[in-house]
């Protein structure tokens, strides 16, 4: 996580901007929280969507299993399981364009880099449980009613863990809620 939140800072500085709000989606909910934390005076605020934090054993156990798949077999080996925890099965069924072009986006990742990055993923939200409580820019956490790998019960843990945050929950919706229900997703947002 500190090589991302290094490289967000340096653009930052190149661009000649003084701070930044920055968003952050799953991987880079944990990312953006770092990076309030490693460069809190670049930090304006935060939005942490659909981000772990503070997995259970079980949880942990899940994620593991997960990367050691796709250390071993590839990105292809978790498609199927992804898809159905990221959408309603109403929306699969009823976007097949949808399911395939990100079916497609998974697979053409490189192998190596994409278990790597699952793995930052997998670990990275520990490295965040002894920090959270020194962010103190306004924070914006949103994560689906049913997102069960970065759930409700997560996102009210990081809020009541954290100053100055407001907590949304999106009924009804998963993972990948910003590209389910925009409509419901990009408001509050």
């Amino acid at each position: 996580l500190a090589l991302f939140s290094s490289q967000i800072s340096t653009i930052i500085k190149a661009v000649g901007a003084e701070t930044a709000a920055i968003v952050g989606f799953s991987l880079g909910g944990m990312i953006v929280r770092r990076f309030a934390c490693d460069y809190p005076n670049f930090t304006s605020g935060i939005a942490i969507l659909h981000s772990p934090h503070k997995r259970t054993q079980l949880e942990r156990k899940a994620v593991l299993k997960r990367v050691k798949q796709v250390e071993q077999f590839g990105p292809e080996a978790t498609i199927d399981s992804a898809l159905k925890r990221w959408f309603t099965s109403r929306f699969q069924s009823k976007n097949p364009n949808i399911m395939n072009l990100i079916r497609e986006w998974i697979l053409s990742n490189d192998p190596t880099t994409y278990s790597l990055i699952y793995r930052v993923l997998a670990e990275g939200d520990e490295e965040l449980i002894s920090t959270i409580q020194n962010i103190a820019c306004p924070t914006f956490i949103m994560t689906g009613q049913n997102d069960y790998g970065n759930s409700p019960d997560m996102a009210i843990n990081m809020a009541n863990a954290m100053r100055d945050t407001h907590l949304n929950i999106l009924p009804g919706l998963k993972h990948m809620a910003l590209v389910e229900a925009p409509n419901k997703f990009n408001p509050p947002l």
